[in-house]
């Protein structure tokens, strides 16, 4: 059964509406802030009880799909994201969870798809249509007014992930949880494997600290389980050449003399240089996690790497391991 509606664009309380809280509205969080639809924007629909209905019915919100004047975003699945918005006929602004978000992605969309949302602000109205997978279509008019960056949750997300990320870093730093094994009572040098584990760990709370306090939404991927164990793993083969080492007879290891800082003692071997496995490994891991933040930040999901990028990073950890198993075979002249 088709619903038809009024659709207007919230902007900052300017917009006058025509129909009740109770109909369907749709508005755009400007990402971009030039008052039209981008790469980044969320275009956000209203509907009382649409995500509840999607849950009982068991829908796949991949089945769900919102054109504007003939510009399917099919290729976009809608997210639940709840914002802090006013209504029509309410004063306050509240939390609104009946919210579908399609996060406009470039890369999913083609260029006349992209030019077309663009070009929206000059026209003086556009027909817009949300396709259910019941066979329903909630449809109206959009008359564009202009567009708007809403108030949302981000600012707590902000500070949350400060909060993890400056607690993390004092345990990281301030004690000997990122420091190597070694015989030295203080200036013990920092471990390659225990900062890789502690770089992974700080995104991947930060992120799922982010996106739910975003989002309201928690979830986990392979991604992040792939991610944690290569770190983890590294860090065990790593453990476990110290062990061998320590007790072994002869060995002199480079890391019971004393570090230099965090940079120099995480690159450097036994000769006291710079290693190509240790600086490979180490921009693989930092390159990699830039990326991992951007696209979180950019999409409020835990982002999805392909076998290609994870067994990158698997062998990039696994030569630094094999590599490290001969470090300390040098004679107690070798410099860290």
């Amino acid at each position: 059964m088709k619903q038809l509606t009024t659709l207007c664009l919230l902007l900052a309380g300017l917009c006058s509406y025509s129909q009740s809280a109770e109909g369907l509205l749709i508005f755009v969080e400007d990402y971009t802030q030039d008052k039209r639809i981008n790469d980044k924007d969320i275009i956000f629909v209203y509907y009382p009880g649409i995500n509840e209905m999607i849950e009982k019915e068991e829908w796949d919100r991949k089945d769900i799909d919102l054109s504007i004047n003939d510009i399917s975003l099919k290729e976009i699945t809608p997210r639940r994201i709840p914002r802090t918005i006013a209504m029509p006929g309410e004063e306050e602004d509240s939390i609104r969870t009946d919210l579908l978000a399609f996060v406009i992605q470039k890369e999913k969309l083609s260029r006349e798809q992209l030019d077309g949302l663009r070009n929206l602000e000059s026209m003086e109205s556009a027909f817009v249509i949300l396709s259910l997978p019941n066979d329903a279509d909630l449809q109206g008019t959009l008359t564009i007014y202009g567009l708007t960056r809403t108030r949302y949750l981000q600012i707590g997300a902000w500070v949350a992930v400060a909060i993890i990320a400056i607690f993390l870093i004092y345990v990281g730093f301030w004690t000997n949880a990122l420091r190597d094994s070694s015989e030295l009572e203080s200036h013990k040098p920092y471990s390659f494997s225990k900062s890789q584990v502690f770089w992974w760990t700080l995104i991947v709370i930060s992120s799922i600290a982010y996106i739910f306090i975003s989002t309201s939404q928690f979830a986990l991927n392979p991604t992040v389980w792939i991610l944690l164990a290569i770190s983890g793993g590294t860090l065990g083969v790593s453990s476990a050449i110290d062990r061998r080492d320590i007790n072994s007879v002869g060995i002199s290891r480079h890391q019971d003399s004393p570090g230099e800082d965090w940079f120099n003692d995480v690159l450097k071997d036994n000769t006291g240089s710079i290693s190509i496995h240790r600086a490979q490994a180490f921009l693989f891991n930092l390159g990699f996690g830039v990326y991992y933040l951007i696209e979180v930040y950019n999409t409020l999901q835990l982002p999805s790497f392909d076998s290609d990028i994870l067994t990158l990073l698997g062998l990039s950890n696994g030569a630094y391991a094999l590599i490290k198993n001969n470090e300390n075979t040098t004679s107690a002249d070798s410099k860290k």
